[in-house]
């Protein structure tokens, strides 16, 4: 009886971790697809973002019952496609944040 209990245990967490996996893999996918407009995101970048988003979102929807071990896969397969793309985004936005905020500086005369 207790190796049955340990073997559900065992099981219990197994199914954890997996589902904690898809999750961090839906998540990742709809925080890009959200922050490609709070970017500002245009073109050719958009389309990749957009259109690599939908492929995982696709394949986690036909793999609900993948191994943790494939989430991961899938989700670090999106992230070294899309990181560099927002990442440069986030460069821009925070260099034209910047020189605003130089702009508004400089013209101060205090």
């Amino acid at each position: 009886m207790v190796k049955e209990a340990e073997k559900y245990k065992k099981e219990d967490q197994e199914n954890e971790k997996k589902e904690e996996a898809k999750e961090l893999f839906k998540l990742y996918a709809y925080e890009l697809r959200d922050s490609v407009s709070d970017l500002a995101i245009q073109g050719a970048n958009k389309k990749t973002i957009v259109d690599a988003v939908k492929k995982a979102l696709q394949w986690l929807s036909e793999n609900q019952l993948a191994e943790c071990s494939k989430y991961d896969d899938e989700r670090k397969k999106l992230e070294t496609l899309c990181n560099p793309i927002s990442a440069k985004a986030k460069m821009r936005q925070l260099q034209a944040a910047g020189n605003i905020h130089d702009a508004a500086r400089s013209s101060c005369r205090c």
